[in-house]
C-alpha cells in the first residue's frame, strides 16, 4: 500500500485522484483558527452544519459582533467576513466579536 499526503487544497489540486481513495482530515486547521482567533479577542464560536445555516443565524441574530465565518473548497464564502483560517482572524477583526 502506497500512502500520499497532501497538507494544503491546494497541493490536492495538483494530484491525479483517478481510481485513489481519499481522506480529509481538518481537525488541526479548525482548532488552530479557534485558538487563534480566542488569542485575538474573539469571544466565542457558534458552530453550524451547513452555510445556510450559518446565513440564517447571523441574520437572526443581526448583530454587528458576529462575525460569519467559513470557506468551502479553500474559498472564501461570498457575504462571509472571514474564512476559516487563522490568518482571518486578527486582533483587529477579532476584539469582542464572536464567529459563527
Amino acid at each position: 500500500m502506497k500512502i500520499d499526503l497532501a497538507f494544503t487544497p491546494l497541493e490536492m489540486e495538483k494530484k491525479d485522484l483517478t481510481g485513489k481513495s481519499v481522506v480529509v482530515i481538518d481537525s488541526l486547521r479548525a482548532t488552530s483558527t479557534m485558538v487563534t482567533a480566542f488569542e485575538n479577542g474573539c469571544s466565542g464560536f457558534i458552530p453550524v452544519a451547513s452555510i445556510e445555516e450559518a446565513r440564517d443565524l447571523a441574520a437572526a441574530l443581526n448583530d454587528p459582533k458576529v462575525l460569519l465565518g467559513g470557506e468551502r473548497g479553500a474559498r472564501a464564502l461570498e457575504g462571509f467576513q472571514v474564512g476559516n483560517s487563522p490568518r482571518d482572524y486578527s486582533p483587529r477583526r477579532c476584539a469582542g466579536k464572536r464567529s459563527s
